[in-house]
């Protein structure tokens, strides 16, 4: 199940999801669904790759990777903005703008969450179906 693309991209947005649905909870007096944040976050992501898109066609090829990779990130928070502006419109640009930083840090904190509750889960699975190779694997860092 964890091997098909749409069910890792979604698990993968949830953190985005909810950092959106906590930052944004009442923009201008309106609640919005589960399912307009999930919408919000599609087209948020679509955005960034399309700039990813625009980064490795037309940057990438005349610059070092790292330089890149910067343009790339650079771009991609300002098109971020872009469309969350769009999305969730606010008439202040200062409170925008700290609405979206904060959404930004408090997104890169629950997706570390995430995965370290994933990499939890997943090692209590090990442990739970092969205890040897659990204790291997604690031992000597790998699993050769």
């Amino acid at each position: 199940l964890l091997f098909i693309d749409i069910i890792k991209l979604m698990l993968s947005r949830l953190p985005l999801i909810l950092a959106i649905k906590l930052v944004y909870n009442r923009t201008d007096g309106r609640r919005y669904t589960w399912a307009e944040y999930m919408t919000a976050s599609v087209y948020l992501l679509s955005s960034v790759t399309a700039c990813s898109i625009v980064t490795d066609l037309f940057i990438a090829p005349f610059s070092s990777e790292d330089i890149a990779d910067l343009i790339s990130m650079a771009y991609s928070l300002v098109i971020i903005f872009l469309t969350v502006q769009h999305i969730f419109p606010c008439k202040n640009i200062f409170k925008a703008a700290v609405k979206y930083i904060f959404s930004v840090l408090l997104g890169f904190v629950l997706f570390m969450i995430y995965i370290v509750t994933i990499v939890i889960v997943v090692l209590g699975l090990l442990y739970t179906i092969e205890p040897s190779t659990m204790e291997k694997l604690l031992e000597t860092g790998t699993l050769t």
